[in-house]
């Protein structure tokens, strides 16, 4: 599919929201891309071909849904490839773009196209044992619960939406016949509480206290990096651990809810960490992972601030699989 844009100036838009979600991604790149996007060689032709004859958008959502969260899929990660972004920076950057005909206008669509790219991305075998299998506990008070198979045997760790590592007996969890739908963790979305910045801004931060979300009133949500360090003046809480959100629908609708209220409706940096934590079983907590997608992603920043970044634990360090 190609992206039909109706004017330079709406392509333009575009293009400096693609730019702007990360240093990394030049305006010169932004425009490129949305140029081999809409079938043109580069800006230059995109240009010339608009003012000359000036198109109509595809509208969103022409397609089937099944048909339109596909065409997203697969404009991202084209878009990917042309940006030098990852997947999921990229699908972000597409979300707040609002390309021509592939708008991602609730959360639902948004987690629906994150969790099909990761598992198109990450290649997981799928047999029935191995990690990002889907299995549904047998443990009391957690009858049911879905978990992502991190490794199996005696014990077994899994992903739920309470933890990234817990663990539980072999006999404790069971392969349903009829697959379970992917999800994101709970405790990776949602957030549990707001810190203020001296100039008013509000930063909302996860149960592990990691930055998700940055809120200033008139502005756009901006999604934080789940290592950067926030200098609070103030810090509340939305909810306790007597009654979390992994403990229900209803509660889990209510944080959904709160983060509607926000106008936020894609999910934040820090659920990036879930394919990590699938695949490598030897990541123990939240702050383990993120430290390792820290020193990928943003290795300078990791050295400079040495002191403040806890780097993961040595493999000695930590327990034996």
């Amino acid at each position: 599919m190609q992206i039909r844009f109706s004017t330079i100036d709406r392509a333009k838009k575009s293009a400096k929201a693609l730019a702007s979600v990360s240093n990394n991604i030049p305006l010169s790149t932004a425009q490129r891309a949305v140029a081999k996007l809409s079938g043109c060689r580069d800006w230059h032709d995109l240009d010339t071909r608009l003012k000359r004859s000036p198109r109509e958008e595809l509208p969103a959502h022409s397609q089937t849904p099944d048909g339109h969260l596909q065409i997203v899929e697969d404009l991202t990660l084209r878009l990917s490839e042309e940006l030098g972004t990852d997947w999921s920076t990229t699908l972000y950057a597409m979300s707040i773009a609002h390309l021509p005909g592939v708008l991602l206008d609730s959360p639902d669509e948004y987690g629906r196209v994150w969790l099909r790219l990761m598992y198109r991305v990450c290649e997981f075998s799928g047999q029935r044992k191995a990690p990002g299998s889907i299995v549904r506990l047998k443990v009391p008070g957690r009858m049911g619960n879905p978990g992502y198979l991190r490794a199996y045997g005696r014990p077994t760790y899994l992903v739920t939406h309470r933890s990234i590592d817990t663990c539980v007996a072999d006999f404790e969890v069971a392969f349903p016949r009829k697959p379970v739908e992917p999800f994101i963790p709970a405790r990776l979305k949602y957030a549990y509480g707001c810190w203020t910045e001296e100039d008013g801004a509000e930063v909302l931060f996860s149960r592990d206290y990691k930055p998700l979300w940055r809120l200033r009133e008139g502005c756009r949500p901006e999604r934080l990096e789940p290592w950067l360090w926030i200098d609070k003046c103030d810090e509340t809480w939305f909810w306790d651990d007597v009654n979390p959100p992994w403990y229900s629908n209803a509660r889990q609708e209510e944080e959904e809810q709160r983060l509607r209220d926000y106008g936020i409706t894609a999910l934040p940096k820090l659920t990036d960490i879930l394919p990590e934590v699938i695949l490598s079983p030897e990541l123990r907590d939240v702050a383990d992972a993120v430290d390792v997608i820290a020193k990928r992603e943003a290795p300078t920043l990791m050295e400079t601030y040495h002191g403040i970044f806890r780097m993961p634990r040595s493999l000695e360090e930590r327990r034996p699989i």
